[in-house]
Formats: C-alpha cells, structure tokens, sequence
C-alpha cells in the first residue's frame, strides 16, 4: 500500500467533523488565559498570552496546539522606569474550517511604576560671598630719602724718604764749581753736623775733597744747601762729566759756650739786593751778664720747612741782656725759581765770645 502524504489546507473539508474540536480548543485556550489573569499572578502573565492558536495565515496545522506567531506577549523592562509594556494587546483572528473566529485578548494589568529614589545630589560647594570690587585708594605721605655721600676718598701718597746726597749744579757767576749737598740729621737731640763731600771728574779723579758744618740741627731736620768749592770749572763750564758725593757725616756736641736759641732770637725775610742775594733782620740777646760779641746761626727755610741756606752773623759787644737788631746780607742769591716771598728764617743758635 503507498504512502498516502497528509492532507494540505486546500485539500482539507471546509465543513465536517474537524470544525467542533477546533472550537472547542479555542473555548478551552480562554478560560484558561482568563484563569490566569484571574490570579493576578503576573510573572505567568507572557505565558498565558502565548497559548493563544492560530490556524490560518501561518501555514500550521490546527490540531497541533503551537501558538500562532504574532500572538506572544513580551516584556520590555525599562531599567530606569521599572515599567512593563504589552507587546501584543491587537486583535488575534483564527480561521477554522466552519468560518472565523475573532478573539479579543483580555486586557492585562501592569503593576505600578516603580519610581526610584532620586540620586543623591552632589556635595554642594558652600562659596564664601565675595565683596563687592571696590578701588582702594593709598595716599602714602612724602617720604624724604637723605642720602650721605661719604666724601672721596684721598691717598695721600708719603714723599719719597730723603736721603744723604751730593749734586753738580754747575757753575757759579765766577765760573766756580757750584754743588748741592742734601742731609738728614741722624741725632735725636739738636747737634752740629759735619759733612764731607768728595767731586771727581769723568776719569774718577778727586778734585775736590771738603766738608761743610750745619750748626743746630734738630733730630731729623732736612737741610738742602748750596755749597761754593772755589773750584773753576772745567772749560766752557761743562760740568756733565762731574758727580760728587758725601763720605762722611760726623755729629758734634754743643760746646760749653753755644745755647739754643730763645723767644728773643728772630729773624724775618726783607728780600734781595741790587746783585740777588737775600737780605734779611736778625734779632738777638745777650743772656749773660757780662758784654759778649753775640754769634748766631740762622737757617733760611723754603715753604716745606727745609733748610736751604743756613749761615752766621755778628753782634759786636753786646751788653748783659741787651737785645741787638740787625741786618744781615746772606751773600747768598736765591735758589733758582724760588720767591722770596715763600721764604721764612729763624735763629736756630747763638755762641758767645
């Protein structure tokens, strides 16, 4: 016997005995979704939904009891709403072999929306007020600044120590050798100094050998003197081969009848004479108590203390105390380029007789 294929929809009777148990599923499919809906159990909900059938459109069989595409009801939870929405609440038509049946599905009940709790809000930031801008105003009262320079600072640099010396100056108006001698009194009490100078010539011959005596000299006096030799000079007085020295230095004491000099004692500059030699006024005293002849030493001195021309002068028979003013002619002219103006004298001494 063949195998006879199962009927299709076309092939199957329009009316017959199959329609009463098509009817009857479906009476049973709704009391069973009205019990379920009854019981307010909504989680079965979907479920009762499902079991509703459908026999035409799908191309399923009616005896089958499969649930009809399109007739399933979803569940779409909104995560942040907690709401439940139907995804099937349209009509659903069956058609069997005695007609159509139109079903209407029972509305379903959605439980309350849950509402959540509202966030936390953020931790508020608590801002100070700020006050209002406003300009401020300093008015600061006038300052006076004093400022102190100091004054500049001076070096004062020593002059170089002098020392003993002898130079050729050249001639005099006699055509004689002319020297300047230079010496520090070494003594550390007023003393009178010896000087010896020496001239040679250009071969290194002596010439000229003597000495020079500085009465009165105080310890570390400077005298920068003149010295005649008598000496002619050589021809045309061309003295540049000439050089002299000093080789001796001798101090000698005060002898019993020299004093130094007093109050009394003075001397000033006058000026120069017809021929240029300094003149000057002496006064001197006799401080004994007897008539002596009065023999002083005077030393003329330049602007820095210096003694530049020192020699003696008289005063014949001189009563006991008596004061004697005279004048005195150097012999002496001026050192060249010297005022006589910036000249002063003093008397340094007096020796009795």
């Amino acid at each position: 016997m063949a195998d006879t294929a199962p009927p299709t929809d076309s092939q199957t009777p329009r009316r017959g005995a199959i329609g009463i148990p098509v009817a009857a599923g479906i009476a049973i499919a709704l009391l069973v979704i009205i019990g379920i809906t009854a019981s307010g159990d909504d989680d079965d909900a979907p479920d009762a939904a499902a079991t509703s059938e459908s026999t035409g459109g799908g191309g399923g069989d009616a005896t089958s009891g499969e649930t009809a595409p399109g007739s399933a009801v979803s569940d779409d939870l909104d995560g942040e709403t907690g709401s439940t929405t139907a995804a099937s609440e349209v009509p659903t038509t069956s058609s069997g072999s005695t007609g159509q049946i139109t079903t209407t599905p029972p509305t379903v009940t959605l439980p309350p929306t849950v509402t959540l709790p509202p966030a936390d809000p953020a931790p508020s930031t608590t801002t100070a007020g700020t006050p209002p801008s406003a300009t401020i105003v300093v008015t600061a009262p006038p300052t006076t600044i004093t400022v102190t320079v100091p004054p500049a600072l001076t070096t004062t640099v020593p002059p170089a120590p002098v020392r003993d010396g002898c130079s050729v100056l050249g001639a005099d108006e006699f055509d004689d050798i002319l020297i300047e001698l230079t010496v520090v009194s070494p003594t550390t009490e007023v003393a009178s100094l010896r000087v010896g100078f020496v001239l040679v010539d250009g071969a290194a011959e002596e010439i000229v050998a003597d000495f020079l005596v500085l009465e009165f000299m105080s310890p570390g006096e400077i005298a920068r003197v003149r010295v005649e030799t008598f000496e002619p000079a050589p021809s045309g007085n061309d003295v540049s081969a000439l050089s002299c020295l000093i080789d001796m230095v001798e101090v000698g004491d005060l002898l019993a009848n020299e004093a130094l000099a007093t109050a009394d004692d003075t001397c000033s500059v006058i000026g120069v004479d017809d021929v240029g030699d300094l003149q000057l006024t002496a006064t001197v005293r006799n401080p004994s108590s007897e008539e002596l002849d009065v023999i002083f030493t005077y030393a003329v001195r330049d602007s820095q203390g210096v003694r530049v021309i020192s020699d003696i002068g008289f005063a014949d028979a001189t009563g006991p105390g008596q004061t004697v003013t005279l004048d005195v002619d150097t012999l002496t002219p001026l050192p060249p380029g010297v005022d006589a103006a910036t000249l002063s004298c003093d008397i340094v001494g007096v020796e009795l007789f």
